[in-house]
């Protein structure tokens, strides 16, 4: 038994023992696959009785047919020999345990099963995702048609799709957004126009100045940032994705990326502005946008605290007043009223969308008969109900009353922290003194990082 493995090992599975190979043998089994699916869905039709046929049209056709069938034949012969292999390993049984010194290199019987398990795996999961045929979508690349296995449609675009092969080529416009499509739509129901707009502000397919970035300006950046190249070259194609024409991000474009914080005139939204900002002439090129998300994403507290503290340091005199303190603290707070104004709208639609008020009533609620006038109920009503007792139905009334608590509490943290620092009043704080205080006390650095990296 033990040469009979032996044999079949040295005979299937030398050559597979490398990854190299297995690679090579599973690309072989899925495009041997898919062009035997092809074979019984890309025909071109049969001309009509009569029409005229050239040889070479004849001998092309006779050809393609041939090595069709050829390739056929070999997708199943490689089916079976990888079946019939694994069956014949597991019934001799013990075969996890035989080893064999083939070539110089030790074989492990259990290590080849996994192999060939693997690849006959591999061949299988492609043939039953091919097996959802997309009939009557082209793909934009290769032009293979019906589109078989996963169907990328791009959103942005009125009629483009992509197969799953050709989707990790990556040549269209980056700034696309793309859908995934597993299961086949009807042909005719496809969308034959734009879903949505596109979503970012820039455009890499359209031609502007900005050129691909070369390998000395990522090994410069490399030195001042947190980020390897592979990291840099992927913010680089976000970067162009979001410029205008001048390769720049401008103000306007900070704003869209804010959401609905855009519209807000803001000292928070300032002074991240300005962090971004680095060379100070009033746009973000790329430099900038690489040393800001670099401090942000990677930074040490060190940095976080310096570049706090500058937020923090209106005038530029390199130390903080109250009023600095209490300026930014508050604006802050508006910041943060105006996220959860937006989350507890959010929610509040989504509530309202999916609610269900037939639960819980009575029969006689699904009868529609006229209500008398006459009910006993005055007063004034909330969207077509009562109002709760001690509730005046409407949230927009809870928020002064936050923001005038909150004006309180912000000035009675500013003192607590000049007091900390042993500042008597007038004094201006100085960096090291911030230092000092935002370790012990995280809410100083709360307005620095509460947007996240914003792009």
């Amino acid at each position: 038994m033990k040469e009979t493995v032996q044999n079949v090992v040295a005979g299937f599975c030398v050559g597979a023992v490398s990854v190299g190979v297995a690679v090579v043998v599973a690309h072989r089994l899925q495009w041997v696959h898919f062009a035997a699916v092809e074979s019984g869905t890309n025909h071109k039709p049969e001309p009509e009785r009569g029409s005229a046929r050239s040889a070479s049209e004849v001998e092309g056709a006779t050809q393609v047919i041939q090595a069709e069938d050829v390739l056929s034949r070999e997708s199943a012969q490689a089916l079976n020999e990888a079946r019939e292999t694994i069956l014949t390993l597991r019934a001799l049984g013990g075969a996890d345990q035989v080893t064999e010194d083939v070539g110089g290199t030790s074989i492990n019987s259990a290590e080849s099963q996994n192999i060939l398990n693997l690849l006959y795996n591999i061949a299988e999961d492609q043939a039953r995702k091919e097996g959802y045929v997309h009939r009557g979508i082209t793909c934009n690349i290769c032009s293979n048609s019906p589109v078989c296995g996963t169907r990328y449609k791009c959103g942005n675009c009125v009629d483009y799709d992509v197969c799953e092969r050709c989707e990790p080529l990556d040549i269209h416009d980056k700034s696309h957004m793309f859908i995934k499509i597993t299961i086949p739509l009807p042909p005719l129901a496809s969308p034959r126009a734009a879903l949505f707009k596109p979503l970012f502000t820039g455009s890499t397919a359209r031609d502007h100045s900005l050129q691909p970035i070369s390998w000395s300006h990522v090994k410069r950046l490399q030195k001042i940032t947190h980020f390897d190249h592979f990291e840099l070259e992927a913010l680089y194609e976000q970067y162009r994705c979001l410029c205008d024409q001048d390769a720049v991000i401008k103000r306007d474009t900070f704003n869209f990326c804010l959401g609905p914080l855009g519209t807000l005139n803001n000292l928070v939204l300032d002074r991240l502005w300005q962090f971004y900002d680095f060379n100070d002439d009033g746009v973000i090129d790329f430099d900038d946008f690489a040393k800001g998300l670099s401090v942000l994403v990677k930074g040490t507290q060190e940095e976080k605290t310096r570049f706090a503290f500058q937020g923090y340091d209106i005038e530029k005199k390199n130390s903080l007043s109250r009023e600095n303190l209490t300026k930014l603290l508050k604006a802050y707070f508006q910041v943060s009223i105006e996220l959860v104004r937006d989350v507890v709208k959010a929610c509040e639609e989504e509530m309202m969308l999916n609610f269900d008020d037939s639960q819980g009533k009575p029969v006689s609620a699904l009868f529609n008969a006229p209500i008398p006038s006459n009910t006993g109920q005055q007063g004034r009503m909330v969207n077509g109900k009562p109002p709760i007792p001690g509730n005046p139905g409407a949230t927009k009334n809870m928020w002064p009353v936050m923001e005038a608590m909150s004006q309180d509490a912000i000035e009675e943290m500013v003192d607590n922290v000049f007091k900390d620092a042993k500042l008597e009043l007038g004094d201006r704080m100085s960096y090291q003194a911030f230092k000092e205080l935002s370790t012990i006390d995280s809410s100083l650095m709360s307005w620095f990082d509460a947007l996240g990296t914003v792009f």
